[in-house]
């Protein structure tokens, strides 16, 4: 089994940027507990909500000066 820590790359999409961006990794394809969610509907829209409400958090706290935190 590999390493699923933190790895750094030079990768264009994790460069600094002036603009808001975001790199989601749902789930390993590789893992069958992770496949029958990202199979199924519902865990799909498991997913969708918590990206969803990432989002929306990130841009209240932004608005409210609490970015960052």
């Amino acid at each position: 089994m590999g390493n699923d820590g933190v790895h750094y790359q030079n990768l264009a999409l994790a460069r600094p940027t002036t603009q808001p961006s975001i790199l989601i990794e749902t789930a390993f394809l590789t893992d069958k507990g992770n496949l029958r969610l990202l199979m199924s509907a519902a865990g799909r829209e498991r997913f969708a909500q918590a990206i969803a409400l990432g989002i929306e958090r990130f841009y209240r706290d932004a608005a409210l000066g609490r970015a960052g935190r």
